[in-house]
C-alpha cells in the first residue's frame, strides 16, 4: 500500500489536530510558565503561538483575560531578570488581539474589560536625539512616561499609543490612530494621526449606526442579533445556567453570564482560528459573544455600585 501524502489527510482531522496543538501549547494558570509572572489571574489564557514575553516577573495579568496569538509583552530591557515593580498591569476581562505589542520601561496599565483589535502597539518610552553624533537608537537614557488605558475602552486595529498617553474610561481609539502624550477624557473617540478627541453620547439611539455598523440600543435588539447569528439557543441555555447558579442575585447573574460567555467566545474563537476557511457569520458570532460578555460585566458593576 503506497505511503499516504499530505493530500490524503482528512481536512477535518487536520483542523482538529491544529486546534488541539493550540490548546496544549497555550499558557494558562496551570501551566509552569504562569508561575514566572508577577500575577496570573484565574481563567486567563495566552494563546499559542505566543509572541515575545520579556520580563514576565514584572507583568501582572488579571482574571479571564484572552491574549491572542503572537502578542508581545515586554517589561524592562530584554533579558533583565533583576527584581522590580510591575511594569505592565492588565486588568480583568482584557482581550488583546493578534500581534498586539506592549513595551514598558516604567508603567503601562490596561483597565478592566479593555478590548484591543489586532496589531495594537503601546509604548511608555521613546529614544532621544540630544547628541547629533550618536545614533538615536543608542542614546540613553530613554524618555519614559507612564501610559494608562481606562476600563471598558476599545482600541481599534493598528492603533499606536505613545508614552504619556492617559486614556479615559469607555473611550474608543479608531483603527490606525496614533495617540500621543496627553490626558484624554472618558467616553471620547480618538481618531487620526495624531489622534484628536471628540466626545460621543453615552448611548446610541435605536436604529442609529457608528461607522456603518448598527449597534443594539436595548436587549430586544441584542436578541434580534442573536437570532440573526443563530445564537438564540446558545444564549438561552447560558442564561438558564447562570440563573440556576445565581438565583435572585442579579449582580451574580451578570457576572456568571459574563464568565459563561467568555468561555463560549473562547471556544468559538479557537474553532475559527483553527479553520483554513472562516465564514463571515462565524467571525460575527465571536464578536457578538465578546461584546455581550462585556455588557454583562458592566451591568454587574453598575449593580454593585
Amino acid at each position: 500500500m503506497p505511503e499516504s501524502s499530505i493530500g490524503d489527510i482528512d481536512p477535518a482531522r487536520l483542523r482538529a489536530w491544529r486546534a488541539a496543538q493550540r490548546m496544549a501549547a497555550a499558557i494558562t494558570p496551570d501551566s509552569p510558565e504562569a508561575a514566572g509572572f508577577a500575577a496570573f489571574g484565574d481563567g486567563t489564557y495566552l494563546a499559542f503561538p505566543q509572541g515575545v514575553l520579556d520580563g514576565v516577573h514584572r507583568i501582572v495579568l488579571g482574571a479571564r483575560c484572552v491574549i491572542n496569538e503572537y502578542v508581545t509583552l515586554s517589561a524592562g530591557f530584554p533579558g533583565d531578570e533583576t527584581p522590580g515593580p510591575s511594569s505592565i498591569r492588565i486588568g480583568d476581562g482584557v482581550v488583546l488581539g493578534r500581534r498586539c505589542e506592549l513595551h514598558a520601561m516604567e508603567s503601562i496599565v490596561v483597565g478592566d474589560d479593555v478590548q484591543c483589535g489586532p496589531d495594537v502597539k503601546v509604548f511608555d518610552h521613546n529614544h532621544t536625539s540630544r547628541d547629533p553624533d550618536v545614533p538615536i537608537g543608542r542614546q540613553l537614557p530613554l524618555q519614559v512616561a507612564s501610559v494608562e488605558i481606562g476600563e471598558g475602552s476599545w482600541i481599534g486595529a493598528g492603533a499606536t499609543i505613545l508614552a504619556g498617553a492617559q486614556i479615559g474610561r469607555h473611550t474608543t481609539v479608531g483603527a490606525g490612530a496614533v495617540v500621543p502624550r496627553g490626558d484624554y477624557p472618558d467616553h471620547a473617540t480618538l481618531l487620526g494621526v495624531p489622534a484628536r478627541p471628540s466626545t460621543r453620547p453615552e448611548t446610541v439611539p435605536a436604529g442609529s449606526t457608528l461607522d456603518g455598523m448598527a449597534e443594539p440600543a436595548d436587549t430586544h435588539a441584542a436578541g434580534d442579533d442573536a437570532a440573526r447569528l443563530g445564537l438564540t439557543g446558545t444564549i438561552t441555555t447560558l442564561q438558564q445556567r447562570a440563573r440556576e447558579q445565581a438565583g435572585d442575585d442579579e449582580a451574580l447573574f451578570h457576572r456568571t453570564m459574563a464568565t459563561l460567555l467568555y468561555d463560549k467566545w473562547t471556544s468559538v474563537s479557537y474553532h475559527v482560528t483553527s479553520r483554513q476557511c472562516t465564514t463571515a457569520t462565524e467571525s460575527k458570532q465571536a464578536d457578538f459573544l465578546i461584546t455581550l460578555a462585556t455588557d454583562h460585566r458592566y451591568a454587574a458593576k453598575l449593580i454593585d455600585g
